[in-house]
């Protein structure tokens, strides 16, 4: 080997040891309809990628960070430059945790992509719980027909209404209602009790009402949900006496907020949702004994407040209501639009 070669040589790996490889890597791929990687850039840090263009292998044990990975059509992206990126599924992919919920109705989009779409929180069919491990059923649906006092009723034969006035029909925006008054008379009652349809804690009863409260709410005692006594209920702000799981509005014990009221037949809990109960204004609000373990107030579709204390016997006969008491002389209401009852 001539000396002009060996100095040409010598030349040229002292130039290949003048320059920094740089340390980002890309690569290519055509992709496919299964959402194939078109590239990964890896940054700094000692990162390796192996593998094939559809399938590769990141190395970031050595510190170094993804900044991005991205599929060809559309099926995934990953973004956010960390070791551990943000994957973010495309529209083409459609997860839920709640498939299991009554309430969530399947429905198929154009794509043959099946979707879940849970009702908004007024209406019925609409579950509070994210899992409902059990086939709950429909025991008792009250449903009021717009425009009258008359409702759709499934599950039991009558409910005994308990106005001293006369029942009127109510429909706006939040909905349609029987606006049910009592009299100007202290210690009359206004609403609805049945006694036709008993359940148990030990079957894990829910009971949803959609309410509107009256224009003035300075002097009422509202309650709703399951006793087995409607008379003790009607009569006292937390009865002992009665095994039950209710909300509670009354001015009588100076509420301002909604309240869950519990008792197991010899004492009672009162546990405050801290949500205001506002005058002329609608709720959903749902009384959950569906966990053994607890009582839950949902009111619009939040979990408010629950209680594990004085827990109803698991075998109490117990019955829905929902009544507005006078406190004074002056005339109180309560509005209903609906009543939904479930259980295993």
């Amino acid at each position: 080997m001539n000396n002009r070669l060996l100095a040409l040589i010598a030349f040229l790996i002292m130039s290949v040891g003048c320059y920094a490889i740089a340390d980002t890597y890309s690569i290519a791929g055509s992709g496919g309809t299964g959402g194939g990687v078109a590239s990964v850039t890896a940054g700094t840090g000692g990162i390796t990628v192996t593998g094939t263009t559809t399938n590769p292998i990141i190395n970031t044990t050595s510190g170094g960070t993804v900044t991005s990975v991205s599929g060809t059509t559309n099926r995934v992206t990953v973004t956010n430059p960390t070791t551990t990126p943000v994957l973010n599924v495309g529209s083409e992919v459609v997860t839920s945790t709640s498939q299991s919920n009554v309430g969530f109705v399947p429905t198929i989009t154009g794509a043959n992509v099946w979707t879940w779409a849970a009702q908004a929180a007024g209406n019925f069919f609409w579950a509070p719980t994210t899992t409902c491990p059990d086939l709950r059923l429909p025991i008792n649906i009250w449903k009021v027909q717009p425009g009258t006092t008359t409702a759709s009723i499934f599950g039991t034969t009558a409910w005994t209404v308990a106005p001293t006035g006369t029942p009127a029909a109510l429909s706006d925006t939040t909905g349609a209602y029987v606006d049910y008054p009592t009299s100007a008379t202290l210690n009359t009652d206004g609403g609805l009790t049945n006694s036709n349809v008993s359940t148990s804690p030990q079957l894990k009863p829910r009971i949803w009402f959609k309410i509107k409260t009256p224009t003035s709410i300075a002097t009422m005692h509202l309650m709703g949900g399951l006793t087995t006594s409607f008379g003790a209920e009607q009569s006292a702000d937390a009865a002992t006496s009665t095994s039950k799981a209710m909300f509670r509005y009354s001015t009588n014990a100076t509420d301002t907020t909604f309240k869950l009221v519990v008792s197991n037949g010899s004492a009672a809990t009162v546990v405050d949702s801290t949500v205001p109960v506002v005058a002329d204004t609608a709720y959903t609000i749902c009384v959950d004994e569906s966990d053994p373990t607890k009582v839950s107030l949902w009111i619009n579709g939040t979990n408010t407040v629950q209680t594990s204390t004085n827990m109803p016997s698991t075998t109490a006969a117990m019955f829905p209501m929902i009544q507005t008491r006078t406190l004074s002389a002056t005339a109180s209401s309560i509005r209903i639009g609906g009543i939904f009852q479930d259980s295993n």
